[in-house]
């Protein structure tokens, strides 16, 4: 995660953490949905 990617451990496909979209097709087939997080002391919120 620090390039600012995150990689599926299962397919090792990359996406783009900032925007979703993958960085090598195949195996990654499209963008990923984002969501807006906060950070509350040790627990993370997912908002949407």
């Amino acid at each position: 995660m620090e390039s600012g990617r995150i990689v599926c451990p299962l397919h090792f496909a990359e996406f783009d953490l900032k925007s979703g979209q993958p960085h090598n097709v195949p195996p990654g087939c499209g963008r990923l949905p984002r969501y807006r997080i906060e950070i509350w002391g040790r627990n993370v919120h997912v908002l949407h």
